[in-house]
């Protein structure tokens, strides 16, 4: 299978050197991707130099590539099986002419709540959305989303082992969280296994929700560090995760 992961539109580095949600994921897309077995291109220009020696880059943006020339014959010569990109891509126009000529599927992940699509941008099956709530999959309901939990890594980021207490579920560390609404990011994310969810009338005064999120608190510090890493590594795993963006529904 060949993988093309296309970079996010912008000017910085990728991966990021500090913090990125949308560059982060669509690097953990990559990662897993190898993990998995498939053959994966870098596509975009700011991919940092230092992946040269060990990954292939295209210094190219679907939306740059004029059809009918070289660039464009040599992209759909290349024979993608699938596209995986930021929620962006898929509602541009000129991105979207280009992928048309490539005969593959496309994949993204809605990162932010509030990203207005263009109506035929998703069909669910060869172009797929995906999103990481019940929230996020009924705001985005019209574009058939697919419920899936979203990977996020850096370059050469490790895993941290236990004893060095990490802040992801991935390092072992059990979430109390504090929402004021059903359907949010923690429900999907969290178990009792993982963690626990201080569910709060958005109405409710501070105290009220001080109170809550502290009963939260004491129901995760009984939990297994080892379990929650155990079910984080899981849950997150890179190769799980490209995976489930790889394969069509039934």
């Amino acid at each position: 299978m060949l993988v093309g992961v296309c970079d996010f539109p912008s000017n910085y580095a990728f991966p990021p050197y500090g913090y990125g949600g949308i560059e982060r994921w669509l690097w953990a897309v990559a990662l897993g991707a190898r993990q998995a077995g498939a053959d994966v291109h870098l596509i975009g220009h700011p991919w940092r130099p230092e992946l040269a020696d060990d990954w292939t880059i295209l210094h190219v943006r679907l939306e740059d590539v004029t059809l009918g020339q070289q660039q464009a014959r040599s992209l759909r010569d290349a024979g993608y099986d699938l596209l995986v990109v930021g929620h962006e891509y898929p509602s541009l126009s000129a991105w979207r002419r280009t992928w048309l000529r490539l005969d593959c599927d496309v994949a993204t992940f809605q990162h932010w709540p509030r990203f207005e699509h263009q109506v035929d941008a998703f069909d669910g099956r060869r172009s797929r959305l995906y999103c990481y709530s019940e929230e996020m999959c009924q705001r985005y309901a019209a574009h058939k989303p697919i419920a899936e939990l979203a990977v996020h890594l850096g370059l050469n980021e490790a895993e941290l082992p236990l004893h060095e207490t990490g802040e992801s579920l991935r390092a072992g560390t059990p979430v109390a969280a504090l929402a004021w609404r059903h359907g949010t990011c923690a429900q999907a994310a969290l178990c009792k296994h993982t963690g626990s969810v201080a569910l709060v009338d958005a109405e409710a005064d501070d105290e009220v929700a001080a109170k809550t999120l502290a009963h939260a608190i004491e129901q995760v510090t009984v939990l297994s560090a080892h379990e929650v890493q155990e079910i984080g590594l899981d849950l997150f795993a890179p190769a799980r995760h490209f995976q489930a963006l790889a394969t069509r529904p039934c």
